[in-house]
């Protein structure tokens, strides 16, 4: 089952990507770091490890709740595909920041 989108998206989505970012690698490279066979999807364990090496500092029940989250087909691996969709912001995320820089300017003219 899905878990409540909310919660991942505003919290840890922002905080992983944050960090995945401040790596300075390309979505494909830090793919591979998951992935060092190439296999082209991660399993739940070689994610937990890679965020353990990484020093992400989230904790293993919010991990799995973020692997069932991303796996969308429920294969119980995270894909490339599913990886970048973590990863880079959708257009969805974009608008609603967008949509808070505007609530922002608004406030600010007032």
């Amino acid at each position: 089952g899905k878990t409540n989108k909310g919660y991942l998206d505003v919290f840890l989505l922002q905080e992983l990507r944050r960090k995945f970012t401040s790596m300075r690698k390309s979505t494909r490279e830090m793919f591979r770091i998951l992935d060092p066979v190439g296999e082209g999807r991660v399993s739940k364990d070689d994610f937990h490890k890679a965020m353990t090496r990484l020093n992400m500092g989230i904790p293993t029940a919010v991990l799995d709740e973020l692997i069932s989250f991303v796996d969308s087909d429920n294969c119980g691996y995270i894909e490339m595909p599913e990886f970048v969709e973590l990863i880079q912001p959708s257009n969805e995320d974009l608008r609603l920041s967008n949509h808070d820089e505007e609530d922002r300017l608004e406030i600010e003219r007032l």
